[in-house]
């Protein structure tokens, strides 16, 4: 995902975010594995992490952006 829509909650080699875990040195394959490990042992945590994914995806929708953008040009006209 674009590291500028995360929102990171602690500093490591890993940050953990609302939707997933972000890994600091995109070529670091351990960092990944264990990232993968991680989510595999708390299958909740996986759960919540898609629900907050699935939300914070919702307000990028089509219909929400064209109204947004729609009021920003009123705005400017």
């Amino acid at each position: 995902g674009s590291r500028d829509l995360m929102e990171p909650e602690r500093e490591a080699e890993q940050i953990f975010c609302k939707g997933g875990i972000m890994i600091k040195n995109a070529d670091d394959v351990e960092a990944y594995a264990q990232a993968v490990r991680q989510l595999a042992v708390k299958p909740k945590e996986l759960v919540r992490m898609g629900q907050a994914n699935a939300s914070r995806a919702a307000q990028f929708a089509s219909e929400r952006v064209q109204e947004t953008m729609k009021m920003i040009y009123e705005r400017l006209a």
